[in-house]
């Protein structure tokens, strides 16, 4: 019984440190209930090994989103190069897009409605990101942390 709590522990604890490698936590967490960055990672990682929701890491090669966003990483005018790079990307393959569609918490940076494809370029919010993970159901969520990978987030 110790010994799967443990191994329970171990995994939790690989996967919220992966989660915090991987994804640009906002600095703008003042009105947040939850202070506590370690414990929403962990709550995410739970949500994870409960597999309610699958998350994959995919490093981006060759993608001509990013090949257009050769700038490099640095504040709003990557953040909205890139987002304006993604839109006409989907719009140019025949998709329609919004642009700061709401969340149950909050906004995203692009949705794609017909593929229930929510974007993410830059910094999340990880407050926000554990209630829509809680919230929301059959979607899919694209966090865009630079121009080297992106999380794929299926709930």
């Amino acid at each position: 019984m110790i010994n799967e709590w443990i191994k329970t522990e171990e995994k939790i604890n690989k996967i919220a440190l992966f989660l915090r490698e991987n994804i640009d936590q906002s600095p703008f967490s003042s009105n947040d209930p939850i202070k506590c960055s370690n414990c929403i990672f962990r709550k995410i990682a739970i949500l994870i090994l409960e597999k309610k929701i699958k998350i994959k890491k995919i490093y981006i090669k060759n993608n001509p989103i990013i090949e257009k966003n050769k700038i490099l990483k640095h504040g709003s005018f990557w953040h909205n190069s890139f987002i304006e790079n993604i839109d006409h990307f989907f719009i140019k393959n025949g998709y329609e897009t919004e642009k700061e569609p709401c969340l149950f918490y909050g906004r995203a940076d692009l949705l794609i409605p017909k593929l229930n494809l929510y974007i993410e370029v830059g910094t999340v919010n990880i407050y926000k990101l554990l209630c829509n993970l809680n919230k929301m159901n059959n979607y899919i969520l694209h966090i865009i942390p630079s121009n080297n990978y992106l999380l794929e987030i299926k709930i």
